[in-house]
């Protein structure tokens, strides 16, 4: 039987990251949960396709098995430095996986750099992003009226 869920601390060592060119990854370890192998894909500088120059870091989920029309929950917030959860920071989004045209789906807007620098980076350099997955089934259920 396999968990339908996963969870990932996400720990960035943003102060070896910052400078990395737009669209560069840095990719989480692989997580198993229902059935299918998943990787959080973090961009310290944002996307290619966010069009807003490196301001943002951008995070998504990416589906590593081989497999179509996988639904799944995935949700996103970063640590503050005092280690509790940021409320203004969180994100959820519920998608079909593998997207199309793109390698992982999320935010590309996730978090202002400016944001991230003066909050969320410990004086160790690193910054902590915490994600969850779920993955779904719908049924339906029909039922007559009487």
């Amino acid at each position: 039987m396999s968990r339908q869920s996963g969870f990932l601390e996400f720990k960035l060592d943003y102060s070896a990251t910052k400078n990395l060119a737009i669209g560069a990854v840095v990719s989480s370890k692989d997580i198993s949960a229902g059935g299918h192998i998943w990787r959080v894909n973090c961009y310290p500088r944002g996307t290619k396709e966010a069009d807003d120059h490196g301001a943002y870091l951008s995070v998504g989920l990416q589906l590593l098995s081989k497999s179509k029309n996988v639904k799944a929950i995935f949700d996103v917030f970063v640590m503050e430095k005092d280690g509790n959860p940021s409320s203004s920071h969180a994100q959820r989004c519920v998608h079909v996986y593998p997207p199309e045209r793109f390698v992982s789906w999320g935010f590309a807007q996730f978090v202002k750099r400016s944001d991230l620098e003066s909050l969320y980076v410990t004086k160790n350099g690193s910054v902590t992003i915490m994600c969850g997955m779920l993955e779904y089934n719908v049924t339906l259920i029909s039922a007559s009226l009487r």
